[in-house]
């Protein structure tokens, strides 16, 4: 999705009558905001700390990681407080708000039209942990600028701060584009002396000339608040554009299972599919409300009252043998009782995601043939280099080239979104 779809910008010029670095002389609402002939541009006084009173929800996003020590979190702080003062608050104009992250997010201060939010700058909470920028580009998009907390019509800008690499990449790059895509400006400042350009580059809106900046000598920290101050004013607000078409659409009632053993697969190769569906869905027109969906996942093994209690050596031995482990056929069994609790008469489609650490056993065949039997469109998404093509063939409802599709590794699982997305909505 081209972000100049959702917010078109304006290059305008700024007079400077000010040394870089300073902002007094900045010319207030250069880009005409309140209109050239109203007379309240005569009237009012001049905006002198930039920006020119257009609308913006923006928030300050502070690295506190494991390895951030006090004064690259001071270096934030006092970058933080001078390029706020670059916005203009006045006539319900620009809110700012400040988010810390490290292993995990924390909102520090909501939206807010005050000044005095410039104290809380001081008082960031510190975070911890290993560096996730999965983690905090979710949290912009589902929760910091969600409809409810940001306004619609207005520019929403985060202003990322890292101190260094985070971990998995690969899904930051992913979380990255569909925050982009849902309208947000991703500025990103490196601190330190061990950032990832490359990393850094990829999360940064397009082009990286103006939304990536590495201040690896401090003393220019003054010039580039200002380069930075001045490509946030350069952004001409509109609200965002209505009706961007879809990649899938269905023509008839869709329920749609997404299915995975994550017990085999491992916590992180399920966050790794997670994300790759959320590219699906996120091209599904369910304007209508035609599409339901639901996941189906394997079971986690009950130990019952050995995990709650000590037992003597001969009761632990009964009650180990009684625990039933779980296998794949279980997950397909269930995947099918899920179709029959939807709606009557509607497509059933199954979206199977399976890896080399998932054992296809006679039972899971025999489950995938009743699944055929009950008219259950299955699609398999097979990751690896080494899997059974029988038994890949067998739980797909159709011919490789249209039911089965198979990727080397989860590295590549992005690149096959438009492909799996055509055949998966081809039926619907």
């Amino acid at each position: 999705m081209d972000m100049n779809v959702l917010f078109p910008l304006m290059m305008v010029t700024l007079t400077m009558a000010s040394p870089p670095g300073r902002f007094d002389g900045m010319v207030g609402d250069t880009h005409g905001w309140y209109g050239v002939d109203n007379d309240i541009v005569e009237d009012r006084d001049r905006v002198r700390k930039g920006c020119g009173g257009k609308a913006a929800d923006v928030y300050f996003i502070f690295d506190t990681a494991i390895d951030v020590n006090s004064i690259l979190l001071d270096q934030q702080k006092e970058y933080a407080s001078n390029l706020a003062k670059v916005f203009y608050y006045g006539q319900g104009t620009s809110r700012i708000g400040a988010i810390s992250y490290g292993e995990s997010v924390q909102l520090a201060e909501p939206l807010t039209g005050n000044p005095s939010l410039f104290s809380i700058f001081k008082s960031i909470p510190q975070v911890g942990g290993y560096r996730s920028y999965v983690q905090v580009l979710d949290f912009l998009r589902r929760k910091a600028f969600a409809s409810n907390v940001a306004r619609k019509s207005v520019g929403h800008v985060a202003i990322l701060f890292t101190s260094g690499s985070s971990v998995h990449p690969d899904v930051s790059a992913l979380q990255a584009r569909l925050a982009q895509e849902s309208g947000i400006y991703l500025y990103v400042v490196g601190f330190g002396k061990n950032t990832d350009k490359g990393e850094m580059t990829t999360i940064a809106s397009k082009p990286a000339s103006q939304f990536l900046f590495m201040s690896h000598d401090y003393s220019i920290a003054d010039a580039l608040v200002e380069l930075l101050g001045i490509h946030i004013c350069d952004i001409q607000i509109y609200p965002p554009v209505q009706g961007i078409e879809k990649g899938c659409i269905a023509f008839r009632p869709v329920d749609l299972i997404i299915s995975m053993d994550q017990a085999s697969i491992g916590v992180q190769n399920t966050g790794r599919i997670l994300n790759f569906v959320a590219t699906l869905t996120d091209e599904m027109d369910n304007s209508d409300s035609k599409i339901n969906i639901n996941i189906v996942a394997g079971r986690n093994i009950n130990f019952g009252d050995l995990s709650k209690e000590f037992e003597n050596v001969d009761d632990f031995t009964s009650k180990m043998n009684s625990i039933t482990i779980p296998d794949y056929s279980d997950v397909l069994r269930r995947a099918r009782r899920q179709f029959s609790r939807g709606r009557f008469g509607v497509q059933k489609t199954l979206l199977i995601f399976v890896d080399e650490n998932v054992e296809i056993n006679k039972r899971s065949l025999i489950e995938a043939k009743r699944n055929k039997f009950s008219k259950i469109d299955t699609y398999v998404v097979a990751i690896g280099e080494h899997l059974d093509d029988i038994s890949l063939n067998i739980l797909a409802s159709g011919p490789d080239d249209q039911h089965l599709i198979r990727v080397s590794n989860y590295d590549e699982l992005l690149e096959l979104k438009n492909w799996t997305l055509k055949r998966l909505c081809r039926g619907w």
